[in-house]
């Protein structure tokens, strides 16, 4: 089973899934799901394995937390923490 087909139980559509892989950064527009993102700040900083809640991503490696606003893109992480 690919990436994709597991992730088919979300009830995302393939492309929105597709878009979300590792390699294939998107722009953030406020919409995740609920799993590991690997983001790019603004500011070009890019931060691994941090989980999302309430609009805000809390980095796994002690790098704090990040705002929704302060993200131009992420992707789903390529190395997950858990």
């Amino acid at each position: 089973m690919n990436k994709v087909e597991s992730y088919r139980f979300t009830g995302y559509s393939d492309e929105k899934i597709e878009s979300l892989l590792p390699n294939d950064r998107a722009v953030y527009k406020n919409d995740y799901l609920k799993e590991c993102y690997d983001i790019k700040l603004k500011d070009g900083t890019i931060i691994y394995n941090c989980y999302p809640n309430a609009g805000k991503f809390m980095s796994f490696n002690n790098q704090g937390t990040h705002d929704g606003k302060d993200i131009s893109l992420f992707r789903l992480a390529a190395n997950p923490f858990f």
